[in-house]
């Protein structure tokens, strides 16, 4: 079989982003590691400081996404939780995602799939907006914690 015939059959696409995105996932877990202070690459403490919380005393809506999804990867997810939930939620979603890719994939290949890749992108799109939503939550909650604590 060419390989031109393989990657124009029905299913490839999908089972090759999803086969990726784990890939990308067991890289992270390969070359990171991260504890609730900071995050290393190959041992390698990064020296990362937000700037908005370094200038105004409160967190930016990226911070501890670094952190917490790492944590996350690694099989920490109450601590990632507390650095990021939006982080943790969507690291969960990407993990969804690409399982779900390669078994629409394999689907596509034998035939049919149709209705799975309907139920893939509603599913997707719910996840991105429950995403949000616990991500801006997490965001405000550490907001007003970090104006409780000083004192504004």
């Amino acid at each position: 079989m060419s390989m031109q015939r393989v990657t124009s059959k029905p299913g490839f696409v999908p089972a090759i982003a999803g086969l990726w995105i784990l890939v990308e996932l067991a890289v992270v877990r390969a070359c990171f590691d991260a504890t609730t202070a900071g995050v290393s690459f190959l041992g390698r403490a990064l020296p990362w400081d937000c700037a908005v919380r370094t200038r105004l005393g409160i967190p930016c809506p990226t911070c501890g996404i670094t952190r917490g999804i790492v944590l996350a990867v690694h099989g920490h997810p109450v601590d990632a939780w507390t650095l990021s939930p939006g982080g943790v939620t969507a690291l969960a979603g990407v993990a969804a995602l690409a399982l779900a890719l390669v078994l629409l994939g394999a689907r596509q290949w034998y035939g049919g799939g149709t209705a799975a890749a309907r139920w893939l992108r509603r599913g997707a799109l719910v996840w991105a907006g429950v995403t949000g939503v616990v991500w801006a939550a997490g965001w405000m909650v550490a907001v007003f914690s970090a104006l409780r604590m000083s004192g504004a």
